[in-house]
């Protein structure tokens, strides 16, 4: 809301008042997100950028707009998002897009959980993007679930760390050769595969996997990656 931000950049010096302020923006829109109505959400963030952007402003001018900002990367407003993503509104679409554009490295681990629970194939593919997209420099925060119960949420993450590609996934691949869902396993090594010589070990230990298939697809493999030693 325009009339706010003006109050914000008259607050003068008093800490207590921008504390304030960073509250009562919070309020609105964890308030707006739970109406689900994320387009005003997006307007109020777009106006908070543009004028930190277009205008000279003082230090705790710029500690609070971030501060506000950030607050929509935090879990109770990803959350809030994901209820707006389970309704499923195609006109609000859009905005759920440009929200997500918005989001910090703080989302992430939030994002992760939300994709779990998610039942909307078309918003999980979305998160699995955008989570690929912002991790790209950092996977730790997305292996972190690779030990979640929900296997489905596992083999989600493994399909966001294919996309990546990161040079160091493998190490942190091992538990799963022995994960008790066969998906998990799969999936796994098919991840796997892409890092070619740095997966070959725990390639190799696909060799005695109770399915068949997996089994036979880590021979094949296997010997691809190893050629004159296989």
């Amino acid at each position: 809301d325009d009339s706010l931000i003006e109050i914000l950049l008259n607050l003068g010096e008093d800490m207590d008042a921008y504390e304030n302020m960073i509250s009562y923006f919070e309020q609105i829109i964890q308030s707006l997100l739970d109406q689900g109505r994320v387009g005003n959400v997006v307007a109020i963030l777009k106006r908070l950028t543009g004028t930190l952007e277009s205008i000279a402003l003082k230090d705790k001018q710029i500690f609070a707009m971030r501060r506000i900002l950030e607050s929509s990367s935090n879990p109770h407003s990803i959350e809030l998002l994901g209820k707006a993503m389970q309704s499923d509104g195609e006109l609000d679409s859009e905005s759920i897009l440009q929200y997500l554009s918005f989001l910090t490295k703080q989302a992430t681990q939030p994002l992760c959980r939300l994709l779990g629970n998610l039942e909307s194939g078309k918003w999980r593919k979305v998160l699995c993007d955008h989570l690929a997209e912002s991790s790209r420099e950092d996977i730790q925060p997305l292996t972190k679930f690779l030990s979640d119960r929900n296997p489905a949420l596992v083999r989600q993450i493994l399909s966001i760390l294919e996309k990546i590609g990161y040079p160091s996934t493998p190490r942190y691949l091992g538990n799963l050769v022995f994960h008790s869902d066969p998906k998990v396993r799969e999936a796994t090594l098919q991840l796997l595969i892409q890092f070619g010589g740095k997966g070959k070990d725990l390639i190799q230990r696909f060799l005695k996997d109770p399915v068949a298939e997996v089994r036979a697809k880590a021979s094949l493999h296997l010997a691809r990656i190893v050629k004159a030693q296989a």
